[in-house]
């Protein structure tokens, strides 16, 4: 037989009966070994929580894009999208009427913005206008009319009714601007002296604030070369006609100076233009010598049949006073020693 007796030191009780862990009467039991289990090891404080954090665990909204926004509003009906339109336009009119009063006034005018004045150009008011820089830019030819007293006032006086009108850049090939409408100016090639004079002051300036240093003695020696021409008077006509081919040249194709291309050139227009002149007032001597002519009397008197057949001319009624019946005195014989004149008969006829 096997030998059940227990160890020494064993006790003859029997184990206590398990119980579940969820059930009540084990609960005590584990709290209390828990304790015991811990109270030989140091305790560790438990991590801080940070409210916030722990409140507001969801990221943060994407930003809205304007896509979204449409799809939504499109997605509600027609009613309610006009309550939306209309809080939003009596909130946005009520954020217009309240914010400049929380603003401070800015200041327009400035003592910081004002230019130091010229005395050798005490009649030049205004600068250049941004309307010209526009053109410019754009590789396009500004015609002297722009540089002009007069058209200088309307650049700054009545700007706001200067047109502009779409074309294609030239200096940027394929891009699409907007540039002032130069028609509602006078004609550049109708300029007089003093216009002319007038407008190249202004012009040099222009050129010479907007231009390399090179550049701009090149348009400066132009100038002097026109003004030194012999009968001004006479030749502005040609030499109008070549400053404008000159300048409008550069703008559309700047090249480089050449003397000799520029001498032979002006010769060339100064011809055309003598020989236009001369053809001119050939045609004018023409018209007048034709309106002459024409004004005075025929060299034939046309002949009218009278009452009684005859073949009579005013002048015969009128300077002979001695024929009865507005006839001539032949007329007058004839029908006294024949009778009754017949009346006249064509020749070719018989």
């Amino acid at each position: 037989m096997t030998n059940s007796t227990p160890p020494p030191g064993a006790s003859n009780k029997s184990p206590p009966p398990t119980s579940r862990p969820g059930s009540p009467q084990n609960a005590p039991a584990t709290a209390g070994a828990a304790t015991s289990s811990t109270a030989g090891r140091p305790q560790t404080p438990p991590p801080s929580v940070n409210p916030s954090t722990s409140l507001n665990t969801t990221p943060p909204p994407s930003k809205v894009t304007m896509t979204q926004i449409y799809s939504a509003i499109s997605s509600i009906s027609p009613a309610s999208q006009k309550t939306l339109r209309d809080t939003l336009s009596s909130t946005l009119k009520f954020s217009l009427d309240t914010e400049p009063k929380n603003l401070t006034t800015s200041l327009l005018f400035s003592v910081a913005n004002e230019t130091a004045a010229s005395s050798s150009q005490s009649s030049d008011n205004f600068a250049v206008h941004p309307f010209i820089l526009n053109l410019a830019s754009k590789g396009f030819h500004v015609p002297l009319t722009l540089f002009t007293t007069e058209a200088t006032k309307t650049f700054f006086t009545r700007e706001a009714f200067i047109s502009h009108k779409p074309v294609f850049s030239r200096s940027t090939t394929g891009t699409k601007c907007h540039i002032m409408d130069i028609t509602a100016f006078p004609a550049e090639k109708d300029m007089d002296i003093g216009d002319w004079h007038e407008a190249w002051t202004r012009y040099q300036l222009f050129v010479e604030a907007h231009s390399e240093t090179s550049i701009a003695a090149r348009w400066k020696n132009h100038f002097q070369f026109l003004l030194g021409q012999d009968h001004f008077k006479l030749n502005f006509p040609a030499i109008l006609q070549f400053d404008i081919e000159m300048r409008t040249a550069y703008a559309v194709a700047p090249k480089p100076f050449n003397e000799d291309n520029y001498r032979r050139r002006y010769d060339a227009i100064k011809l055309e233009v003598l020989q236009n002149s001369v053809l001119n007032a050939r045609a004018r001597d023409m018209g007048a010598s034709h309106s002459h002519n024409s004004s005075k009397g025929s060299r034939f008197t046309l002949y009218s049949l009278d009452d009684h057949g005859a073949s009579t001319s005013s002048s015969a009624r009128s300077d002979q006073p001695h024929s009865s019946g507005g006839q001539s005195f032949r007329a007058n014989g004839a029908a006294s020693r024949s009778g009754p004149r017949s009346a006249p008969m064509c020749l070719i006829c018989q």
